[in-house]
């Protein structure tokens, strides 16, 4: 038999003046005679059966190649060939059954209605175009583990190459109906929220059917061994679209997940291994996730449990499902909480910008072999629905300051999203000051398909407002002796304090640095601490003086308020910035024009932070 061989020739330098170079490749197939060939001459296609329907992601794309540049126009055809892939079977000892040509996708790369001849041109090494193979058809038929399909190449204009002239595709089928996912809010539907009536064959197990999820050092946890299985028992059929299992901070991991309607009988949802589920945080739980396509009715989950310290209660710590409660296709937004911006308003050099951009996909509840099309539109109509149902006032967002790209987005054919779309903002946005925000409805439409509850992307634009000046060198204004009408507050959900000092020992004026005269907060996963000052009157603030414990002074927000429940950003004070001084050790910022105010708020980005006084300049 012929053989393929592939030298790599070194560059060489002909000559100092021309520096003339050589060709660095010379490829030669079944030498010493011109050949057409394929050295794309291999391919495995996987296709992926689901409770609704059977489909496959296969594409390959490869170009026809001549071993010789000195030949005249070649035109190669791709016949379909079952001597050459039971020949294929014969030499590697299977039995696999030969895929009928029917659903085999051959085609041109780009122009699927061309004819199908390759055309190599007189002197040149690649075909024009590039073949394509995917797969056609009805796929649910394809039952059997894998399948064989080949080729042969045949040239008009010169030889083929023996060894290189075939090819082969590979189809092996799965039944899984696992979804991957990189983000929660890629499952589809809602969990329910109560789960008072679902039961687990563990003893203890009502735990897991209460709160989020997070571990409580005061609640029991069944004791469990690696490898367990669990059932649970829904106590009612639910179109599950997805599994959520809560741990312990990640200490254990469920796997074989299976489902039933009558208890008896379990079907695997599929293979998880790899990236079939994704662990993460919501909220302060830890959680791992598992996703299906379309809906499975059922009523028990049975999975198994693996780790180190289940028998300590360090595992399974909670678990819901996510749902739809119709068989109806929907169509939904893959986000359900707003998505926050903010316009960045420089009151010092009067420029208004923001680098607010939001990306989300629809979600449908049920695939489809034809796929659907949908549209993202501005629906400023909605904006006092919402405010009705949370208590807001936001303003409706002008329409010509937003932008939405990627509409319409096509979820295709046997998938549950689709392409993002993208949301920012665009135009002048110095008028864009109400102290109330903005609100943006983003309503999605699909024409003949029902949109769900949760059909809406909402936008919510803030103003944060830059009053913060740059590379101060002194105090600016005078400092506040007198803090008797003063009171603060810090939303800290557990601190420790040190020595007798509490809280108030921030606005007290003793700066010592003695290891006890300050207030330390620590917030368990908590990283954002906002510290409220109440002035007990209105100061005409000029700047901010934060005196930490630790050196140097960590970043932080400032916000006030006339009514201590409305505030408005003034900016971040940051050393990298310029906009936060070292003076006396203390973290020192500087407003551009005095503000008036009755409350103050820093916030402080850190799950751990001391501060021996908190203080303030006025003008």
């Amino acid at each position: 038999m012929k053989k393929l061989t592939v030298f790599a020739a070194i560059a060489a330098l002909v000559s100092l003046a021309s520096c003339t170079r050589e060709d660095p490749y010379t490829l030669t197939v079944d030498a010493p005679e011109t050949l057409t060939y394929l050295d794309h001459k291999y391919d495995e296609a996987q296709v992926l059966h689901r409770s609704i329907l059977s489909a496959s992601k296969f594409s390959s794309v490869f170009p026809i190649k001549v071993n010789k540049a000195k030949h005249d126009e070649i035109r190669a055809t791709l016949t379909y060939d079952k001597a050459a892939a039971e020949a294929y079977n014969a030499s590697e000892g299977t039995t696999y059954p030969i895929l009928e040509e029917s659903y085999i996708a051959l085609s041109k790369y780009g122009d699927e209605s061309a004819a199908l001849e390759w055309t190599v041109p007189a002197g040149e090494r690649t075909s024009v175009d590039s073949v394509q193979f995917a797969l056609k058809g009805d796929l649910s038929a394809l039952q059997e583990p894998v399948y064989l399909a080949a080729y042969r190449l045949e040239a008009k204009g010169g030889s083929v190459s023996e060894e290189y002239g075939t090819y082969i595709l590979k189809v092996t089928t799965e039944h899984s109906l696992i979804r991957k996912i990189t983000a929660l809010s890629e499952l589809v539907g809602s969990s329910p929220a109560d789960r008072s009536a679902w039961t687990a064959d563990v003893d203890g197990y009502e735990a897991y059917f209460t709160g989020d999820g997070s571990y409580s050092w005061g609640a029991s946890y069944p004791d469990l061994t690696d490898g367990q299985v669990i059932t649970v028992d829904l106590h009612e059929e639910h179109l599950i679209t997805g599994l959520k299992i809560y741990t312990a901070y990640g200490y254990a991991n469920a796997s074989d997940f299976m489902y039933s309607t009558d208890g008896t009988t379990f079907t695997s949802f599929g293979n998880t291994e790899g990236d079939g589920t994704i662990t993460t945080e919501e909220g302060n739980a830890t959680v791992q996730a598992v996703a299906f396509y379309d809906y499975v009715p059922a009523r028990y989950i049975r999975f198994t449990i693996h780790g180190s310290y289940l028998s300590w209660g360090y595992g399974l710590t909670g678990f819901n499902i996510t749902e739809v409660t119709t068989t109806e296709a929907e169509i939904s937004v893959s986000a359900s909480a707003p998505f926050e911006g903010k316009i960045i308003h420089n009151m010092a050099s009067d420029k208004h910008t923001s680098e607010f951009t939001a990306d989300f996909t629809a979600m449908t509840t049920l695939s489809s072999a034809a796929g659907y099309q949908v549209s993202a539109e501005y629906d400023g109509s909605l904006v006092a629905a919402f405010n009705a149902a949370n208590g807001t006032s936001y303003v409706a967002l002008p329409a010509e300051n937003l932008n939405i790209s990627g509409s319409p987005a096509k979820i295709a054919a046997g998938e549950m999203a689709s392409a993002p779309f993208t949301v920012s903002l665009k135009g002048d946005l110095s008028g864009l000051m109400d102290n109330a925000g903005y609100l943006a409805p983003i309503a999605l439409k699909c024409d003949g398909v029902k949109m769900s509850e949760n059909s809406v992307a909402y936008v919510v634009i803030t103003n944060s407002y830059v009053y913060l000046l740059s590379g101060i060198t002194s105090a600016p204004g005078t400092e506040v002796t007198d803090k008797s009408g003063w009171s603060v507050t810090a939303d800290v959900p557990s601190h420790s304090v040190y020595g007798s000092k509490d809280i108030h020992s921030i606005i007290d004026n003793d700066v010592t640095r003695d290891g006890v005269s300050h207030y330390q907060f620590y917030s368990w996963r908590a990283r954002v601490t906002n510290i409220i000052v109440d002035f007990g009157t209105t100061l005409n603030v000029s700047g901010v003086r934060v005196n930490p414990t630790d050196l140097p002074c960590m970043d932080y927000d400032v916000a006030y308020s006339t009514d201590g429940t409305n505030f408005i950003e003034l900016g971040t004070a940051s050393m990298s910035t310029g906009t936060m001084a070292n003076l006396n050790s203390d973290g020192v910022c500087g407003l551009y024009k005095a503000v008036p105010m009755t409350h103050l708020r820093v916030t402080m980005h850190s799950n751990y932070f001391g501060m021996y006084e908190l203080g303030v300049f006025t003008k």
